[in-house]
């Protein structure tokens, strides 16, 4: 959450593509748990962070854990499941 936070207050006209994709590469976030949540939550990843509010990071940041937590309890990758 607070990687989103601070990429939506200093580059706010950065595309979520591109925010999502540098947590991936920071935080070592699962990229099939992001794709997973992008498409569960119908998210455009061609929007500007800076055009989210404040509920829907939080709703993409705690979507994106649950999906990459559940992956790691499983033990296996979310491209194996299905």
């Amino acid at each position: 959450m607070s990687f989103l936070s601070e990429s939506q207050y200093l580059h706010p006209h950065q595309p979520l593509e591109e925010v999502l994709q540098g947590a991936a590469d920071v935080a070592g976030v699962c990229p099939e748990a992001i794709a997973m949540t992008m498409q569960r939550l119908q998210l455009d990843s061609s929007k500007r962070i800076g055009r989210l509010r404040r509920s829907e990071l939080v709703q993409l940041s705690r979507c994106i854990y649950r999906n990459w937590k559940q992956a790691a309890s499983h033990g296996t990758s979310l491209s194996s499941t299905g």
